[in-house]
Formats: C-alpha cells, sequence, structure tokens
C-alpha cells in the first residue's frame, strides 16, 4: 500500500528520520497541512514517536 508521503515524495524510503523531520519543518513553515500529516505519518510508520502528542496540531 502507497503511503500519503510517498505519494508526495518518490524518495520517502531513502530519507532518513532527520530528513522527513526537515520536510515537516519545512511544511509547517508554509502551513502545507496535508504534507505535515503525511510525515507525521511517514514517522509513526518508521516506529518514531513525535513530541507534542502527535498530530499537526501539537507543533503549535
Amino acid at each position: 500500500m502507497v503511503t500519503q508521503a510517498q505519494k508526495h515524495f518518490v524518495n520517502i524510503e531513502e530519507m532518513s528520520e532527520h530528513q522527513v523531520r526537515n520536510l515537516m519543518d519545512r511544511a509547517l513553515a508554509r502551513k502545507d497541512f496535508d504534507v505535515v500529516e503525511a510525515l507525521e505519518e511517514e514517522l509513526e510508520r518508521r516506529g518514531v514517536i513525535l513530541e507534542g502528542g502527535g498530530g499537526s496540531q501539537g507543533f503549535f
């Protein structure tokens, strides 16, 4: 099954956690919440625990 992050970023599987978090920061700055949500899902899929309880609202 293709994740939302894979739809946005073809090479997401090759990215490190740090690279994914950097993309998330840039998406937050642009207020591109669909991308933020997709990247959060990707990090959760990898087993990364997001601070702030998860969800894009946790970053504000």
